[in-house]
């Protein structure tokens, strides 16, 4: 019982895991679409669409520096208590 339980649990976050790098990647292919329209809607000159798809793209690398340190600490803290 307790295994099915765990599998249960994990299949959950895999498939939560699976839906957010689904939404990240289709994120990463539609903005550069979505700010042609978004251009002519708000009148934005080509700087400020640098400045926005820049912007977005900062977000995104942030977001992976955090977790890859996240990680990588805790992978430290596991190996220094298994060694």
């Amino acid at each position: 019982m307790p295994h099915q339980n765990m599998l249960a649990k994990t299949s959950g976050i895999v498939a939560l895991c699976s839906i957010a790098n689904f939404i990240n990647a289709a994120d990463r292919v539609i903005m550069p679409i979505a700010i042609v329209p978004m251009t002519d809607e708000f009148n934005w000159s080509l700087h400020w669409q640098g400045w926005i798809l820049s912007a977005f793209a900062f977000g995104y690398f942030t977001s992976q520096v955090i977790v890859t340190v996240r990680v990588l600490s805790n992978f430290y803290v596991f190996c220094s208590q298994r060694f």
